[in-house]
């Protein structure tokens, strides 16, 4: 038996079905986002895929050049104070950045590095997913101290002193008697001596690097205190404001699919108007859900790269940076397309069948 559809039924099906289309691409966006921008792992993943850590002490060294070649104090001294012009030695703006490269490769190994900073990040986003909970932001300097203060350290050294200009007798006065107090290493002027001077001086440059690095503590807490007074109540309103809007989230997929609930009992009597009603619906919303996540993923690239572009960073550190931030929108566009894809073909699945009734002329079955 056939069952006509009300008209006005109809119309409110209609207008709620543009309705779910609607609230369904929204929620599948803000689901992504907040189920994605809050997980550590899609941040770890990006950095490592970006390469980072296999061209660490070049970028390191590039960046160094770069920001030594815009020190206005070292271009133009008459336009700094003493203090400003002692916190960057001129004799270092002639190490290039392979020296550079080659001399944080003895202090900084890739490995802890890695270890340090996903530890970081893992912080945070402990932090952030758990109000009440304090940032804590500590790093382990174990690993560097001992390099330091080790024979890596020595060969730094060792390293810096050969990429700089040849010393004067007065210049290896005033460094054998740095190295024999221990001076801090900021403010030694440092040359190039001959191998003898070397050899006479091994020992103080060994105990002046120990010293320096003993001089450091184990790891950051004693430097990095958790925020407090203003700041630490502007994190604790975060924190509620950020499980707030990811419960929200949560909740969201709720909604179109309260608004399919009513189209069906508005105008669903049976299996074929089912997969057409519900069938249009889903295949709109799937398609134009990937092809939104598409385009922003294109949009957000380019406004993310433009606002990196602002930032005083060496070009090979910001095209680092930005194959980061590439690789993390990339995720979230990749996840988007996913899901997108499943609704997409599960509409698609629904009109097929629809016809496949339709064309076969079998008599509608009522519930």
């Amino acid at each position: 038996m056939q069952h006509k559809t009300n008209p006005v039924a109809r119309v409110f099906a209609i207008l709620f079905t543009v309705l779910f289309v609607i609230t369904a691409m929204t929620a599948l966006v803000v689901y992504n986002i907040f189920n994605q921008a809050f997980d550590s792992e899609i941040y770890k993943q990006s950095i490592n895929r970006a390469g980072i850590y296999d061209h660490l002490t070049d970028l390191l060294g590039e960046q160094l050049v770069f920001q030594l070649s815009h020190n206005t104090c070292l271009q133009n001294p008459t336009s700094c104070t003493e203090e400003q012009q002692k916190t960057t030695p001129a004799y270092l703006a002639n190490v290039d950045a392979s020296e550079w490269s080659t001399v944080f490769s003895y202090v900084i190994d890739e490995t802890w590095l890695k270890t340090e900073l996903e530890s970081v990040i893992d912080q945070f986003f402990t932090f952030l997913n758990h109000p009440g909970q304090p940032l804590m932001l500590n790093i382990s300097l174990l690993e560097l101290k001992s390099r330091l203060g080790g024979e890596d350290g020595y060969q730094a050294f060792r390293s810096l002193l050969n990429s700089l200009e040849p010393c004067t007798t007065g210049d290896l006065l005033n460094l054998t008697k740095s190295a024999l107090e221990n001076a801090n290493l900021s403010r030694i002027q440092l040359c190039r001596p001959d191998e003898s001077v070397m050899i006479f001086g091994e020992s103080a440059i060994r105990g002046m690097l120990k010293a320096t690095a003993d001089n450091l503590p184990d790891d950051t807490s004693e430097l990095i205190k958790p925020p407090s007074g203003h700041v630490g109540d502007s994190l604790v309103v975060a924190q509620k404001t950020i499980r707030i809007l990811r419960l929200a989230a949560l909740i969201s997929p709720g909604i179109p699919l309260v608004f399919l609930l009513i189209i069906s009992l508005l105008v669903v009597r049976n299996f074929k108007s089912l997969f057409i009603w519900w069938g249009i619906p889903l295949t709109v919303t799937g398609a134009l859900t990937a092809l939104s996540a598409l385009l922003a993923s294109q949009i957000l690239n380019s406004l993310l790269l433009d606002s990196i572009d602002t930032v005083g960073l060496a070009p090979g550190l910001l095209k680092t940076i930005r194959s980061i931030f590439m690789e993390i929108v990339a995720s979230f566009r990749d996840a988007l397309l996913i899901q997108s894809g499943i609704v997409f073909a599960l509409g698609l699945a629904m009109l097929f069948l629809y016809l496949l009734i339709k064309s076969r002329g079998k008599p509608i079955v009522t519930e």
